[in-house]
Formats: C-alpha cells, structure tokens, sequence
C-alpha cells in the first residue's frame, strides 16, 4: 500500500490569511476535483482525513482506521 499525498492546508492559510478562515471552500472544490478524501495536515489538528465529496466507506464492527482521530463530516 502506497502512502497518501499530505496536503498541508497551513500553506493554503498562510497564502489566503484571513480570506482561507472565512471561506475555505474554494480551496476544498479545488481538492474535490483532484478525489472526494484526502489525507491532510491543519495547525490545529495535526494530520487527519478530509472527506470534500462523495466517498463510499465500508464499515464493519471492529474496523479500526489508523491515524484518523476524527471526520470532518457535514450533515
């Protein structure tokens, strides 16, 4: 198994400031195009998973995700 592409989102907050704060959304549609996960890093949380559209995930009792300390989820 290959390891996943980080996307440092600290470099997107320094870029845009304030701007990437109020309105991250651009930024996310931008990742959207490129797959709906990926695997990022944030000043506040460290690395984790970014869910930006549609995935399917299969769940079973016991299913431990290595790494993930929370999804950032919607509803």
């Amino acid at each position: 198994m290959s390891t996943p592409e980080t996307v440092d989102l600290r470099v997107y907050a320094r870029a845009y400031g304030e701007d990437f704060t109020a309105d991250p959304y651009p930024v996310y549609a931008r990742l959207r195009e490129r797959g709906p996960v990926h695997h990022v890093r944030t000043a506040d949380t460290g690395a984790m998973w970014l869910v930006v559209g549609p995935a399917v995930l299969t769940w079973r009792p016991g299913l431990l995700i290595r790494g993930v300390h929370r999804l950032p989820v919607s509803f």
